[in-house]
Order: structure tokens, then C-alpha cells, then sequence
């Protein structure tokens, strides 16, 4: 049942995710036939480090949006590393890997969760400034989508609010994954805001959600069809190779 809902899962989000990407490389096209670009793009690549919240939306959890911090604390914290390779002015791609932990609290139910993960993405970035506007390398700062699949690995643990006695486990050593943890498809789906720092150098925000295939994460099946958490981070990333070379300007001599 598992692997059907999985199958499922990744049919429906994928449909849509590579239609999407479709859509904005039909409308880069476009635009790279009314705008003259006035430098010559070369492809590079980057290495980036992040790290922020990570805050899960489900079933055991207090309140609908806004994390609590009393019995029991539901903010938790990830980080991670990116290597991404930027195709054109306004697709990058790149693959990510994040470890971070998760919790959540509903107290009517008496009940509260902790997890922790290792993500695992593929990952597309859309730069909207260059999707919509001329396409420039030396922008100070630029807004991009961010569309990707991958695989969560997690060990989830159930307690008794009250005596924080374990009452449910997921994962831990009886998953797929490592060590026994389980394994689940992701969607990441979000926005980001890069700041070009110098010509190596880009301080990054990003707050991007994840959508996973079943209901496990927080070991509580019910209400919510998938569950989601999302991860709002800062980072640097260092860019390698040339930044840009201008175009040489042909003199014509008129007679």
C-alpha cells in the first residue's frame, strides 16, 4: 500500500513539476529573442553552505501555521550543503543534501513528536529577473524559484506529552534507509533571494516547502493526506570560474 501511494505521489508531482519547467523554458526562449544580451554567459559551478529553521506542518501539531515554544518547543534546526551548476542566466541546477531534526505538539491529544532527517534533492533553480527582464550576469540581486525531487530518510519518535514516555516509533531500524530509517519521496517547492556579494561570493535566503508522499513523518495517520515541513534558511555560496567576458565590439570603417 505503501509503494502504490508512493508511485502515486510521485506521478502526480512530477507531472507537474516537469510541465513547469517546460513552461519556463518555452517563456525564456521568448525572451532571449527580444532581448539582445549584452554578456556573454558562461556556465559555472558553486558550492554552498545553509542552515535554518525546520518546522513541520501535520497532524501533531499545535497550531495550524505559527510554531510553539513551550510544552514541548516545536522550533528544530537543519543545515546542509549544496553543488549546483548554473546551465543558463535563468536555470541552475543542483543537488542538495540536508540533515536537520523535526518536532510537533498537540496537546488535546496529549501526544508529542521528534524526528530527524537526511534529505536528499535534485533540485532547479528559476531566476525570475532573467525569466521575465534582460538577461544579466551582474545583477546585485536576484529573485528565483526553486522546484525539486528527492528522498527523506527519518526516524520519528512518538512520546506521552506528560511522562515523554515513547509510545510510537517510525524508522529505527526497521526502514529501508540507513541504519533502518525510513524512507520517503519529497516535493520541494519555494522561493529564494540571492545577493551578490563579489564576483565569487552570494549570500543566499531561501524558504522552501516539503511535501512528503505519506502521512509517517510524525507517526500519526490521519487528517492530513501528506505531510509537510518547510525549512527557511540563510547561506554563502562561492561561485567558481568567470563571472562574465563583455562582447567585443566589431568597428565597421565607413567610407
Amino acid at each position: 500500500m505503501a509503494k502504490k501511494t508512493a508511485t502515486t505521489f510521485y506521478k502526480q508531482h512530477l507531472r507537474y513539476f516537469f510541465a513547469a519547467i517546460f513552461v519556463f523554458c518555452s517563456l525564456s526562449s521568448v525572451k532571449a529573442q527580444a532581448h539582445l544580451n549584452q554578456e556573454e554567459f558562461t556556465g559555472r559551478w558553486e558550492v554552498a553552505v545553509h542552515g535554518g529553521t525546520s518546522l513541520f506542518f501535520g497532524d501533531i501539531k499545535q497550531n495550524l501555521i505559527l510554531p510553539i515554544s513551550s510544552h514541548v518547543n516545536e522550533w528544530r534546526w537543519a543545515g546542509g550543503l549544496n553543488v549546483g551548476y548554473q546551465i543558463s542566466p535563468v536555470f541552475k541546477l543542483l543537488l542538495q543534501g540536508i540533515y536537520g531534526h523535526l518536532s510537533g505538539t498537540r496537546r488535546r491529544w496529549n501526544m508529542y513528536f521528534d524526528a530527524e532527517y537526511i534529505e536528499t534533492n535534485l533540485v532547479v533553480n528559476v531566476n525570475f529577473n532573467n525569466l521575465f527582464g534582460d538577461k544579466r550576469v551582474t545583477r546585485i540581486a536576484s529573485v528565483y524559484g526553486v522546484l525539486g525531487v528527492g528522498l527523506m530518510q527519518h526516524n520519528t519518535a512518538v512520546k506521552d506529552l506528560e511522562t515523554s514516555k515513547i509510545i510510537k516509533t517510525v524508522g529505527y531500524g526497521k526502514g529501508s534507509g540507513i541504519n533502518g530509517m525510513t524512507i520517503e519521496g519529497v516535493v520541494t517547492y519555494g522561493l529564494g533571494l540571492d545577493f551578490i556579494l563579489s564576483d565569487h561570493w552570494v549570500f543566499r535566503a531561501e524558504s522552501v516547502n516539503r511535501a512528503i508522499n505519506t502521512d509517517r513523518l510524525d507517526g500519526y495517520e490521519d487528517q492530513f493526506p501528506f505531510d509537510v515541513y518547510n525549512y527557511t534558511s540563510v547561506g554563502i555560496a562561492y561561485k567558481f570560474g568567470i563571472v562574465k567576458k563583455k562582447i567585443k565590439e566589431i568597428k565597421v570603417k565607413t567610407f
